[in-house]
């Protein structure tokens, strides 16, 4: 009798024991009840609030660079003057291609492909969702950080009369230098992909993290080089995207791993095993 247990114990043991990506359907929490209106309501909010947010916000700078035109610190004055390009205009319109076209593209895009890679296209809709959240969340914060800040662009600042300052002061924008809205959007949603993409074990993850990160870079670079923003803000806007872009995923959906009972009987197997004198029956499966 104690051999046949020992042969009954060791038999389940290696049933059970298996390969980690045996369990390749491992969901992300989510509730699709909530995860959608939520989705739909910060895109409203990151919205609506970008629409009235000039007519709240005072016409003066709080964080005011140097007294004279153009005068900033030693760090944003050197990347000013080596990326600035004298002609800033395609490098501005680029800048909102990357961040509004090829990073949310890239984001969805590249996590879609690592999934249906895979033949776990079921969680698709999961994951692109995960994505939108921080995506417009790190958005939302961005447009209320600067809207508290309101410091000068370097573009604004360096004009020397004081009647064409005012001009595009009156415009809308002049002082939402810090931080980069575009490369908060870019890095949040490439930082989103990538921790959506490694939670779930996608084989081709660094591939979402490494084409997040370069639209991400590439979007920074394009800023400072349309004179929109300073080399602090940029890096301010990649830290905040990416803090964000990491911790909704795994704060709001974090890998859900059934354990125990049922998930054993989820992917049960029967097995017969000899033993001396007999067989003996078991069921096993893969926790």
């Amino acid at each position: 009798m104690g051999r046949v247990l020992g042969a009954l114990v060791a038999g389940f043991v290696l049933a059970v024991a298996g390969d980690a990506r045996a369990d390749e359907d491992e969901d992300l929490a989510h509730d699709l009840r909530v995860d959608i209106p939520v989705t739909a309501g910060l895109a409203a909010v990151t919205v609506g609030f970008r629409l009235v947010r000039d007519d709240l916000e005072p016409s003066t700078c709080r964080w005011c660079d140097g007294s004279t035109p153009g005068e900033v610190n030693a760090v944003d004055d050197w990347f000013r003057t080596a990326l600035v390009r004298p002609d800033t205009h395609p490098a501005n319109v680029t800048s909102y291609v990357l961040a509004f076209g090829a990073a949310p593209l890239s984001a969805a895009g590249m996590t879609l492909l690592a999934s249906f890679h895979e033949g776990r296209q079921k969680g698709a809709l999961v994951d692109v969702l995960a994505i939108a959240e921080a995506g417009f969340t790190a958005m939302l914060v961005t447009e209320v950080v600067e809207s508290l800040v309101l410091r000068t662009r370097p573009y604004v600042h360096a004009i020397g009369d004081d009647e064409e300052r005012a001009r595009v002061i009156a415009e809308t924008g002049a002082f939402h230098s810090f931080p980069a809205g575009h490369v908060v959007g870019a890095f949040g949603m490439a930082a989103a992909a990538g921790t959506v993409a490694s939670m779930r074990d996608y084989r081709l993850a660094p591939l979402v993290w490494g084409s997040g990160l370069a639209i991400g870079a590439a979007t920074a670079y394009t800023r400072i080089a349309a004179d929109r923003h300073y080399f602090t803000d940029v890096v301010a806007g990649a830290a905040i995207g990416t803090a964000i872009g990491v911790a909704v995923p795994v704060l709001f959906h974090p890998p859900v791993r059934r354990r125990g009972v049922a998930k054993l009987f989820d992917r049960a197997s029967l097995f017969v095993s000899p033993v001396p004198g007999g067989n003996v029956v078991g069921i096993g499966g893969v926790l």
